[in-house]
């Protein structure tokens, strides 16, 4: 890693490491555990399969510019605030993700509400 934490060397390899390894074995988990605290620990694999990939679409429009501007211009002792700000959001829509059907889009005109 490059000695300047902000350096642009840095940025993006802090990002491309969040990307590539952290964000898809977050997701796995996240879709896993609702799952097994829902009861349904025989469905686990089948919910990760269909909810990863359009997750992790998502996930790729948001983080990476997010983190680019956090590792970047946000100072350290604000980083935490900003990310949890950008959090709040993200987590609505893998909540819509996680109590969206098999084979239903996600509504792109706000938030679903999970009334089960």
């Amino acid at each position: 890693m490059p000695a300047a934490a902000t350096s642009a060397a840095a940025v993006a390899t802090k990002t491309a490491v969040d990307q590539i390894f952290w964000a898809p074995i977050f997701t796995s988990v996240f879709f896993g555990s609702m799952k097994l605290m829902d009861g349904k620990a025989d469905e686990i694999e089948g919910e990760v399969r269909e909810k990863l990939w359009p997750t992790m679409k998502v996930n790729w429009t948001v983080w990476p510019i997010a983190h680019v501007i956090n590792f970047r211009f946000i100072p350290s002792s604000q980083r935490i605030l900003y990310i949890n700000v950008i959090q709040v959001g993200y987590n609505a829509f893998l909540s819509t993700m996680q109590a969206k059907k098999g084979g239903e889009e996600p509504k792109k005109e706000g938030l679903a509400i999970a009334t089960e």
